[in-house]
């Protein structure tokens, strides 16, 4: 697998993880970023814990786009933090099934681990009774384009997390009736088709930005080929 660097320096990489791929594994037979980054720097493993390493945050294996990854133990401490601190920026880009109608929007929720599938996670209004672990979400969005497909419609969207939760962006969009095309877990019964012709789910981490060393820091990844051949071939839909 090649890796396609987008920044490097003396304390992080940045790198572009394909869709369908681990971020890491716990099993050293199983293709992932993490043991394809290792191998052509081995210095690496001397960085956090396996089988992370120094992976900084999270990404779906469904999902494309930037990953950051310290490169010594003081600077993956101190970008966790940023994480958790709400200091770092990330963007994406989505296709969603469905016309979101208004131009812009925010997304808030409760989100917990789904009873009736635990692969998944669940959206809720307010916390329910109980010993299940609810965490305040929430996420803003952004129309960018509209396309028709056959009967129906999709939107592509800029969506950014306000906070970090597992399938945030996932979730969330399911949750307002507009599933992310290609996500076969969170998708709809209606979207069988296009979630077979498109072959992938259609989230991209497209951006990245924060402060380090008093400096802003701005990655961008652009959009994938099999992502863009597919919309190109769209046609635009005006509302």
């Amino acid at each position: 697998m090649e890796i396609k660097i987008l920044l490097a320096n003396e304390n992080i990489l940045a790198v572009e993880k394909p869709c369908g791929i681990l971020l890491y594994s716990e099993t050293e037979n199983q293709l992932s970023l993490m043991s394809e980054l290792i191998k052509a720097l081995p210095e690496l493993k001397n960085v956090g814990e396996p089988p992370r390493y120094g992976l900084i945050h999270r990404l779906d294996k469904e999902t494309s786009g930037i990953v950051l990854v310290a490169k010594n133990n003081e600077i993956l401490k101190m970008m966790q933090e940023k994480f958790k601190k709400g200091e770092i920026k990330k963007e994406y880009i989505a296709l969603v099934f469905g016309n979101i109608k208004q131009k812009s929007g925010v997304i808030k929720c409760f989100m917990a681990r789904s009873k009736a599938d635990r692969r998944k996670q669940r959206c809720y209004e307010i916390p329910m009774k109980g010993s299940v672990r609810y965490r305040f979400s929430e996420t803003y969005y952004e129309v960018l384009k509209r396309f028709k497909y056959g009967e129906n419609v999709l939107t592509m969207i800029k969506a950014v997390p306000k906070t970090g939760r597992k399938h945030q962006i996932r979730c969330h969009m399911a949750f307002i009736g507009h599933a992310i095309v290609g996500d076969k877990l969170y998708g709809f019964k209606n979207m069988r088709k296009i979630n077979k012709e498109v072959r992938r789910s259609m989230l991209h981490a497209h951006k990245i930005s924060f402060e380090f060393q008093d400096k802003k820091i701005e990655i961008i990844s652009p959009l994938p080929t099999d992502f863009m051949e597919f919309t190109k071939n769209l046609e635009d839909f005006d509302d």
